[in-house]
């Protein structure tokens, strides 16, 4: 789940999402472990005090950290470092780990998680595009260098602590912003780390519209995108003629290659199915899903 469980992480707008993502849990016979969560900005609290405003005469900004204060009035605000990471208490508390037993960290440079799912060959990395986001700065997304080294480091502790190499599974980031078209991240150079890392797909959400891309062609190992669309958001906050969304993607047991199908929904009450709108074998058909060929690298 790759962000935005709630619109404006209220406790129980939580527990609504909790409940839900419970239900499919048990429907699939799963643990809270298979299920993989990363916030998104919406899912970050403005009602926590994480800035303090001061006199313009107690204020040198240029002692201050880019990005840490706003002009207020006859003052400044100015964020509180210790009480910043406040703003994900509510996610951790009523929804990450209610569901994973697992507190959500508030350190920044720990929000990079890796999961191994060595039976399946399956390995994903998730990471938080949301670290530095706050009620002044909404469209400040990027990701913790440390967060992604140390997600990296942990990715391959975990590989050969099972006797296995990045090219015996498909490596798979998560996380909530796009790295590319619009409303991408401003600072992607962490794309090619993952992508010299042998990552091969990434997945996010936040622009409430399906999307697919590539990074890296030009290097000759190429990392795909693929966008989610939006699972619950209003219609007036989706794109004219975009329908709600969601991602069932079906790896192919020799991972060379998987299917993206889009499932959709086109009014509160209708029931969901398959959207016919990705190339099929011939100019006069559309197909419901669309195929990513993920070749190894040699």
């Amino acid at each position: 789940i790759s962000g935005d469980v709630t619109n404006h992480a209220t406790a129980e707008q939580f527990e609504i999402a909790r409940k839900f993502v419970s239900g499919v849990i048990d429907a699939f016979g799963l643990t809270g472990r298979r299920c993989l969560l990363t916030p998104g900005n919406h899912d970050l609290s403005w009602d926590e005090e994480v800035y303090q405003w001061q006199p313009t005469r107690r204020v040198n900004t240029e002692k201050l950290p880019e990005g840490s204060w706003r002009k207020e009035g006859q003052g400044y605000l100015i964020r509180n470092e210790k009480q910043y990471p406040r703003r994900f208490r509510r996610y951790s508390e009523g929804f990450h780990h209610k569901l994973t037993h697992e507190a959500y960290p508030s350190d920044y440079e720990a929000q990079g998680a890796s999961y191994l799912f060595p039976d399946d060959h399956l390995q994903f990395l998730t990471l938080n595009s949301c670290w530095e986001i706050d009620e002044f700065f909404r469209e400040r997304s990027g990701l913790h260098p440390a967060a992604v080294a140390k997600g990296l480091d942990e990715a391959d502790r975990q590989l050969k602590q099972h006797s296995l190499k990045a090219d015996d599974v498909l490596r798979i980031g998560v996380w909530h912003h796009p790295v590319t078209g619009n409303e991408k991240m401003e600072n992607t150079s962490f794309v090619e780390q993952l992508r010299k890392a042998k990552f091969r797909l990434t997945l996010h959400g936040h622009v409430h519209e399906d999307r697919t891309g590539l990074v890296g062609y030009k290097y000759g190992r190429t990392m795909h995108v693929a966008g989610a669309g939006s699972f619950g958001v209003w219609v007036e906050d989706r794109p004219p003629s975009t329908p709600q969304l969601y991602n069932l993607i079906e790896v192919n047991r020799d991972l060379r290659s998987i299917k993206v199908h889009t499932r959709y929904k086109d009014n509160e009450d209708g029931a969901w199915g398959g959207r016919a709108i990705w190339p099929g074998p011939d100019k006069h058909t559309k197909c419901t899903f669309y195929t990513v060929r993920l070749f190894k690298s040699t």
